[in-house]
């Protein structure tokens, strides 16, 4: 104890700290299994009635000053608006979220929440805490009553928490360790903190806006920790169960806190774990903090998004003045995502979030109504669905939502202006084995374009390769690779063609293998002319591949070859690393190698048969990815060749227009009120409810995050999503994308 400073006054510290958490442990597990129990049992009494429990009369009951009632007081800022349509996606466990009634509330009410954190302030201000702030506080009665209704399993989880911070602080090495090398220093620190059960580990200063008034004390730098939660445990949300997984996250990312903030100190370098003791950070404000050290991005739902774990993380921060090298902040794309994604939002049992970023305290940014997200955090077990629902904390959702999101609003910019009603599709004779499509007016998706064939290549095989411009050269929406476009053939068909080439060319480019012996639209491609006029969509893309993996394997089978060109492009555009196996019945067939071979992106292989697919690829670098997109039985070849390969099932992509069968029109029956909807061809379930007040959340628009879920209780599918098993399509549907298999389903709405 001789090499600690201060060890006699540090160790009484210590000791005072242990005596005072075993004392407090006690006590709360005795309350929550005594007077907590009959309290819980009264509360559940006073609900069922209908009844208030009013906090006054409870034993930590406020006595507010003037300035602290809402009566007289500034008035409350706006509220978040009212929601269409409630809606639940359907992987959440609940049958339905429990309403938002409130059972403890104030006869006499403070200053509202929203007033208290500064909604609509347009002076910068540091943060005073109003809850988690001592049960003596403004707001300190509800945060009792919630502590007094917490199971008793919770109540272990959270005291294991505040003994466990007994080691946030404590005695210091006399000898202190020389720092040569900061970024050698914040590696190392790093590397520790990993092996003690974080995943994201960051470094940056301690800005005053992120720290507690009136705290003026703190240590200039911080280490902000994050760790895992228990996804499937949050599935259930909100129950005892979740409840406990939420107070679990806080004890590991805490436990890794300490941990480092203990190795810190000898070093002799001051350290401070700041955790989240009884659920609230003490010092500083953990999410701003992350942000500044590179861990994210802050969501609309006001949690922290990181790359990997999505919003499915806690944090904890050791504040030191150990000299460290600093991180910055990152960007992979949750502003922008955030900015058209409303999920949390439309899945927010308590509508406690905004539609819109809001002014707090000098600066515009997400934010909660604490009035509405508190008391329903309080009363039912805890809560946390809006991080659950998050695409991103959906395992390799979020990049690929997010791609698609950033699509969708390039093409939207660049053709800003719908085409006018009386320039639409207009029905014309359709085949007599398929009604007409006439898309609604709806998403970027839905708005068409007059084109005409300036050139017409023939290739081996019965393929014919389309280039469309726009009449007059007038410029032609954006697209990335990827993308497809519809084609409105003169039978009034709509038929889906992916593009081969990339925006800079000017023109659409799109290869069709012609069967005219056959019954589909390539018959009527085989019979176009140069200078002829055509409808087409703006491009859509389902086809969004990372583009930032070690290493990409692209397979081509036959046609497949136009969007998979589209990628090599795009990936010799990057000078990311990438090989092509282009598979083909003869070598004449191989239409684009030619133009593959003079990108010098990476090496091409033809094949004329499958031998190659005998040998997985295992020597490929880690993290690599696969996409292909050809004939389904060469598709699904692929794919266990890669996954035998060890490749990442998250890390496989291919293309696919959902489905084989023709659209048709159906009716859609809501369960809860029997409402029947019509749907017809081109048109999607989403949208059609959404026109009419029934607002479906969606995200991608292509079936990949699963934000548009419902259940499905009767009648058979037909699945064009990318996310749901045989099995889980038995009961689930993505409303942006799947249709019904016969004239009707039965949905959970």
């Amino acid at each position: 104890m001789a090499h600690y400073k201060g060890t006699v006054a540090a160790l009484a510290t210590q000791v005072g700290i242990w005596v005072t958490s075993a004392l407090s442990a006690s006590v709360a597990l005795a309350l929550s299994h005594g007077p907590g129990r009959a309290f819980r049992v009264w509360h559940r009494a006073k609900r069922r009635a209908g009844q208030a429990i009013y906090v006054e009369d409870l034993p930590k009951g406020p006595t507010l000053t003037s300035g602290q009632r809402r009566a007289g007081g500034p008035s409350v800022p706006p509220r978040p608006a009212d929601k269409a349509h409630p809606f639940k996606p359907r992987f959440m466990r609940h049958g339905r979220f429990p309403e938002p009634r409130r059972t403890l509330v104030y006869r006499d009410p403070p200053l509202s929440g929203l007033t208290l954190a500064g909604v609509g302030d347009e002076t910068p201000r540091r943060f005073t805490k109003f809850y988690h702030a001592g049960h003596d506080q403004i707001y300190g009665a509800i945060n009792f009553g919630f502590h007094m209704l917490m199971q008793p399993r919770a109540v272990a989880t959270l005291m294991r928490v505040q003994w466990d911070n007994r080691r946030a602080t404590g005695p210091i090495a006399r000898a202190r360790q020389d720092v040569a090398d900061p970024a050698l220093m914040a590696e190392t620190i790093k590397r520790l903190a990993k092996a003690s059960g974080a995943t994201h580990v960051g470094c940056t200063p301690v800005v005053e806006e992120a720290v507690y008034a009136p705290y003026d004390d703190v240590l200039p730098h911080a280490i902000v920790i994050a760790a895992p939660m228990d996804r499937e445990a949050l599935l259930g949300i909100p129950d005892p169960d979740s409840l406990v997984s939420i107070l679990e996250g806080y004890y590991e990312v805490g436990h890794t806190a300490l941990d480092i903030a203990e190795h810190i100190r000898s070093l002799g370098w001051r350290a401070e774990a700041d955790t989240n003791l009884g659920n609230a950070p003490e010092k500083v404000m953990h999410i701003p903090l992350a942000v500044n050290a590179g861990l994210g991005t802050m969501g609309r739902h006001t949690s922290l998004i990181t790359e990997s774990h999505g919003a499915n993380v806690r944090l904890a921060v050791v504040l030191t003045d150990l000299p460290l090298a600093f991180d910055a902040p990152v960007d992979f794309g949750v502003e922008a995502m955030c900015a058209n994604c409303r999920v949390c939002r439309e899945s927010c049992p308590s509508n406690a979030i905004y539609e819109d970023k809001q002014m707090v305290r000098g600066v515009r940014k997400w934010h909660l109504d604490f009035d509405r997200c508190m008391p329903y955090f309080n009363e039912n077990d805890g809560c946390g669905v809006c991080i659950t629902v998050c695409p991103w904390s959906q395992s390799g959702q979020g990049p690929l939502t997010a791609l698609m999101q950033q699509q969708r609003a390039r093409v939207a910019d660049s053709w800003p202006e719908p085409v006018p009603d009386e320039d639409r599709l207009v029905a014309l004779s359709p085949m007599p084995d398929e009604p007409p499509h006439v898309p609604a007016v709806g998403g970027p998706e839905d708005w068409w374009q007059q084109v005409e064939i300036t050139d017409l290549r023939p290739f081996p095989g019965g393929i014919v390769e389309l280039s469309l411009e726009r009449p007059g050269g007038a410029p032609l929406p954006d697209w990335s690779a990827g993308a497809h476009v519809e084609l409105r053939l003169p039978s009034a068909r709509v038929r889906p063609y992916s593009l081969a080439n990339l925006p800079e060319e000017g023109r659409y480019r799109l290869a069709v293998k012609v069967e005219r012996d056959g019954t589909g639209g390539s018959r009527e491609v085989g019979t176009f002319r140069p200078g002829q006029h055509l409808t087409v969509s703006r491009p859509g893309n389902n086809f969004l591949v990372a583009e930032d993996l070690p290493h990409m394997i692209l397979c081509a089978g036959g046609i497949g070859i136009t969007v998979i060109a589209a990628l090599a492009r795009r990936l010799t555009q990057l000078g990311a690393s990438w090989e092509m196996h282009y598979s083909v019945r003869t070598v004449d067939q191989a239409i684009y190698a030619d133009e593959i071979r003079a990108l010098n992106g990476g090496p091409l292989t033809i094949h004329t048969d499958r031998d190659w697919l005998k040998t997985p690829p295992t020597d490929r670098p880690v993290g690599t990815g696969v996409a292909t997109c050809g004939p389904r039985a060469y598709m699904d070849a692929v794919r266990a060749w890669a996954l035998a390969g060890g490749i990442d099932p998250k890390r496989y992509y291919c293309e696919e227009f959902g489905s084989l069968r023709k659209d048709a029109p159906f009716d859609v029956v809501l369960g809860s009120s029997g409402e029947r909807v019509r749907i017809e061809p081109g048109q999607t379930i989403a949208r059609e409810l959404s026109r009419r007040g029934i607002h479906i959340p969606v995200s991608c628009g292509y079936g990949i995050c699963g934000a548009c879920t419902a259940g499905l209780l009767e009648g058979e599918q037909d699945a064009r999503d990318h996310i749901f098993s045989d099995e889980e399509r038995r009961t689930k549907i993505a409303l942006c994308c799947s249709r019904a298999a016969g004239s009707e389903i039965v949905i959970d709405l």
